[in-house]
């Protein structure tokens, strides 16, 4: 029940019983009033009888000529052995002695005495004076009058008036008194601590005290929720928190990007968010306490998903791990490739050892077969200087190592180191032929370089041509290798940066290489922040692009 329900219905039933006691004890003070005064007024008129009555001989003749009316007064004389000589309101015949009676009793004893008598059948009430007169005999006067009770049920319906008005007025008083009192509560300002009941301060202050605690407890819980939000919303995996009936409690925009949703997630149920059979079945082992993980494979990509029990809710993680996988693939098949590449020179090493070490090679022979040892070696070496290199690459994630260099000499520097194999495929070159200064790390732009017009010269046509070009595009290094050789397939263009894929293996082994130069020069590129494109297609030549970010003036 409110305080203003309260306060008015105490106030109403206050009135009510503060009505009916005021009824009762005005009513009480009033038979007392009335009842002394009717007492007062019986003995006045006895004592003028009894003077009367004292100066005449014939009392009951006297009495007889005044004609008193019964309805205003009851008067009788009795005689000294109480027989009654005279009553102006009943036959005497019909009345009995009244020697007997208390007020007569008195009066023969003290010369005056007074009673009442209430009568259970009119529901009135007599009261009786009595004087004794000179000659001995007994004058009695009475009253009739209702009694309390009666008087009570004949103001009766004047009372219930007079209450229904009055608990109307109580009614109209106490709302509106209510309303008084409850305004200042209803708009007291806890910030600006406005005026209001003293009795109220020591309330007002806890509440203004639990207020600012409260406050400062949801400001710091704002605070955390707002970083807890920046976090997840920044981060790259995916996260999802549910209750135990699975409602969305929270879910980080890389979570909606993974299930492809769009719109807000909070409220709504997983069931609305994914339909996957495993993954509900998983969110159930987590809701019984069984902590698990999966992978989910969504749209080419895979998930290692974990679903973890949170207090009685479930937090589910998603980690993107398809490059984790591509790139343990690619491990194995750089480990397979390594232990194929490496056994074919070694194998071949091996073999003309053991021929040699068996006296099994014609002396004329020897210098073919060392020749032979000797060049399966250098490929060897080769090899194995690519592999260091590339692990070099791999793990080149510290500090980097920039200079300032003229790209158009280093350019120069690998035509010259290149010379005789290109004058050997009757090649012709086109460098740029003004000084281009950029900062890169210059023994690697060196190698990149290196390995791509190399591969330009072993895959050219005879009397071909190859073209490098150097420009600047915005905040990029942008260098171009052309060359007029055999062109590369279109669905050969991903992969040829993959470490030993061959276009044409069987061509490949016969010009010579390890299959690593195109992968060093892209992790080179990497290196600088840069990227590496093929464009090319079969029989008109191949174009490799290199972007190097931020290396220009």
């Amino acid at each position: 029940m409110s305080l203003k329900k309260t306060i008015y219905i105490n106030m109403l039933i206050l009135a009510f019983f503060s009505v009916i006691l005021a009824s009762g004890l005005l009513i009480f003070t009033f038979y007392s009033s009335f009842t002394e005064q009717i007492k007062s007024e019986l003995k006045d008129k006895s004592i003028f009888l009894e003077n009367s009555l004292n100066l005449v001989d014939d009392k009951i003749k006297y009495m007889e000529e005044l004609n008193i009316s019964s309805k205003e007064l009851r008067t009788t004389v009795v005689d000294i052995d109480g027989t009654v000589l005279y009553d102006n309101t009943i036959d005497i015949k019909t009345l009995g002695n009244h020697k007997d009676r208390e007020e007569i009793k008195k009066a023969f004893e003290f010369g005056a005495g007074e009673s009442k008598r209430f009568s259970q059948t009119i529901g009135k009430q007599t009261y009786y004076y009595a004087v004794k007169l000179s000659d001995g005999i007994v004058l009695r006067v009475a009253k009739t009058t209702s009694s309390i009770y009666g008087i009570f049920v004949s103001i009766l319906p004047q009372c219930i008036v007079l209450i229904l008005i009055i608990l109307f007025l109580c009614l109209f008083i106490a709302k509106r008194l209510t309303r008084k009192i409850i305004e200042p509560i209803n708009k007291f300002n806890f910030d600006q601590n406005s005026n209001t009941y003293d009795e109220l301060s020591p309330f007002i202050r806890e509440i203004t005290s639990q207020k600012r605690q409260i406050q400062s407890a949801l400001n710091e819980v704002t605070k955390k929720s707002d970083i807890i939000e920046a976090i997840s919303d920044n981060m790259k995996e995916g996260l999802i928190l549910t209750d135990k009936d699975g409602i969305v409690l929270l879910a980080n925009k890389s979570a909606l990007s993974i299930l492809n949703i769009a719109d807000g997630s909070s409220g709504r149920n997983i069931l609305e968010l994914t339909r996957v059979i495993q993954v509900l079945d998983h969110i159930k082992l987590a809701l019984n306490g069984e902590n698990n993980d999966m992978i989910l494979p969504i749209d080419e990509k895979n998930y290692h998903v974990f679903f973890s029990n949170v207090d009685k809710g479930v937090l589910i993680l998603f980690l993107d791990v398809t490059e984790k996988a591509k790139s343990e693939k690619m491990r194995r098949e750089f480990s397979a490739n390594v232990s194929h590449e490496l056994k074919t020179p070694l194998t071949t090493i091996s073999g003309f050892a053991e021929l040699m070490s068996k006296g099994m090679v014609m002396p004329d022979d020897i210098t073919d077969v060392a020749k032979r040892i000797k060049k399966e070696s250098e490929r060897l070496i080769v090899l194995i200087e690519d592999i260091i290199r590339l692990s070099e690459l791999d793990e080149s994630d510290g500090e980097r190592v920039y200079e300032q260099f003229d790209l158009t000499k280093l350019i120069g520097e690998v035509i010259d180191n290149l010379k005789v194999k290109a004058d050997e495929a009757m090649l012709t070159f086109c460098i740029p032929d003004k000084k281009y200064d950029i900062i890169a790390n210059k023994p690697m732009v060196y190698e990149m370089l290196y390995n791509i017009v190399e591969n330009a010269i072993k895959y050219n046509k005879p009397g071909g041509k190859v073209s490098v070009i150097a420009e600047n595009i915005g905040e990029k290094t942008k260098i171009s290798i052309i060359d007029t050789g055999i062109g590369i397939d279109k669905k050969h263009h991903n992969r040829i940066f993959e470490r030993f894929y061959r276009v044409d293996k069987s061509r490949s082994k016969k010009i010579g290489g390890t299959g690593l130069g195109l992968s060093i020069v892209k992790h080179i590129a990497a290196y600088h922040n840069g990227t590496v494109k093929v464009k090319s297609e079969p029989g008109r030549g191949t174009e490799i692009i290199i972007e190097l970010a931020n290396l220009g003036y």
